[in-house]
């Protein structure tokens, strides 16, 4: 049913951004490396839930594949050198990213409808949700999640973004499947 079909994407998206916030959260000695793999897992579970709803052709899924990567370097690098500013930076480029990922799939993978300030709202209330834990007492309950150290500050923005996003991808993906498959061919 596409209610279980929903509910697995779902799981998948959650296990995706609880995998990318404790592999980013190991060390920071070598966050070149450990902050690779959350963008991969990230674009690997789209294509994984993407199988299930469309067909994919190989050489558009790589070319969406590698320049989603690119994307995601290139924003989490523009908002890590941003340094003390990356509260403000990371809403900006939280909803940027969220807005050109939307726009790679589209080209690449398979037609969407989707409201792109929606998107870029949802990307950049990730961020902004990370901040409001970032100054707020709540802080204090998890010092491994959330600590003075930038794998510790970003971890929860990785979370929220990757489920924020991957659930809003899914759900306008079953949508245009459903609205797809409900149409009726007028009978002649």
């Amino acid at each position: 049913s596409a209610m279980a079909q929903r509910i697995f994407f779902y799981l998948l998206f959650f296990s995706c951004a609880s995998l990318s916030t404790y592999i980013f959260h190991l060390d920071d000695d070598y966050i070149f490396y450990t902050s690779i793999f959350p963008g991969l897992l990230f674009i690997l579970t789209t294509i994984i839930c993407s199988l299930f709803i469309t067909r994919l052709a190989l050489r558009p899924t790589l070319e969406f594949s590698g320049l989603a990567f690119l994307l995601y370097l290139g924003v989490f690098y523009l908002t890590l050198v941003s340094s003390y500013f990356a509260f403000v930076v990371g809403m900006l480029t939280g909803g940027f990213g969220a807005m050109l990922y939307f726009a790679l799939y589209n080209d690449f993978i398979k037609t969407i409808n989707y409201s792109k300030k929606g998107v870029f709202v949802l990307g950049s209330l990730a961020f902004i949700l990370n901040d409001f834990l970032l100054f707020t007492p709540i802080r204090n309950i998890d010092a491994g999640f959330f600590s003075k150290d930038i794998t510790g500050n970003f971890s929860a923005t990785f979370f929220i973004w990757q489920i924020v996003i991957g659930i809003a991808l899914v759900n306008k993906l079953i949508a245009q499947k459903d609205k797809v498959n409900s149409v009726q061919i007028p009978s002649i």
